[in-house]
């Protein structure tokens, strides 16, 4: 099997992979490193190198971007002291006490131990977020802190970007390597649990009553903004009738939002978008008072979006 073919089967693999660990609700990074680990003691599996200048400029970008963007800046904020002294602090005596170690028990010297330290100490973002239960727990609790630290393709990643003449660089990303499998495999399949185990997580029923009372108060602002526009006779009396309708709807009988809309003239979208404009500004409104959560907000966000999209598209 030629490298391009292989990487295809890969990369189809890995999708497969990662859509049955939506399905059957496990750590998607954790599933890929275990199924990973199975395709990679195949004899007909090809040896794939890669350059440590494609890892640092089409690797790493992106993942960092991702990691990034699933990061709610108002809970950083809230605790960014803790987090302050985490990724500063322990992540330096984390660095320090891998190389020390490296360097005693094994043949890497000084320098590439420490290197080995710099790349193991930081958890992974991208395995945390992913290995983690899809609510919002309360990382200040000690015990998900220390279980949570699981390591993942960023470091992998660090360890490939070593120049290729570097000294120890074939055990430096040996132990990466070793040390992601254990993580994610031992750590990732269990911190859902043990989250659940400790009382922290927000449960499903929780959430869900959560983005039925932010969609009431959305609605709520969309019915003042129509009210509005009624008393000007902005608004054809049917266009108001049917949307009015549809928003009394939500509010009592706390109905979740659709995209699905009715097709009607002009009028009704440009309306209907002014509404959607309106309720977008309730959702950042309820998200900048703690009233929800960011995973509340994306989701409400995305419905908000994609109704908007297809009455631009109408």
């Amino acid at each position: 099997m030629r490298v391009v073919e292989a990487v295809l089967v890969l990369v189809v693999l890995a999708t497969i992979v990662a859509v049955s660990a939506r399905r059957f609700r496990l750590p998607a990074p954790s599933l890929l490193v275990a199924a990973g680990v199975v395709v990679g003691l195949l004899p007909a599996v090809p040896h794939v190198e890669i350059r440590p200048e494609v890892v640092s400029l089409v690797v790493l970008p992106p993942l960092l971007y991702a990691a990034g963007g699933d990061l709610s800046w108002r809970e950083l904020h809230r605790v960014w002291r803790s987090v302050t002294i985490l990724a500063l602090g322990l992540v330096i005596a984390s660095a320090a006490a891998v190389g020390a170690v490296a360097a005693a028990i094994t043949p890497m010297s000084g320098p590439m131990a420490f290197v080995l330290g710099a790349i193991l100490a930081s958890t992974d973002p991208v395995a945390v977020l992913h290995t983690g239960p899809g609510d919002r727990p309360s990382w200040r609790v000690p015990a998900v802190v220390s279980w949570a630290g699981a390591r993942g393709v960023l470091p992998l990643a660090a360890a490939l970007s070593l120049l290729l003449a570097a000294p120890g660089r074939e055990l430096v990303i040996t132990v990466t390597a070793a040390v992601i499998v254990l993580t994610l495999t031992v750590q990732g399949f269990t911190l859902s649990p043990l989250v659940r185990r400790a009382g922290i997580a927000t449960s499903n029923d929780d959430l869900l009553a959560e983005e039925k009372t932010a969609d009431v108060h959305m609605a709520r602002a969309a019915l003042a903004r129509l009210d509005e526009l009624d008393d000007v006779e902005a608004v054809p009396p049917t266009v108001s009738v049917t949307l009015r309708r549809a928003l009394t709807h939500r509010i009592e009988e706390h109905a979740t939002p659709s995209v699905e809309h009715q097709t009607d003239d002009a009028a009704r979208g440009e309306v209907r978008r002014d509404l959607i404009a309106v309720e977008g500004c309730e959702l950042d409104r309820l998200h900048g008072t703690g009233l929800i959560g960011e995973g509340t907000r994306r989701r409400l966000q995305r419905t908000l979006d994609l109704e908007d999209a297809s009455l631009r598209c109408d």
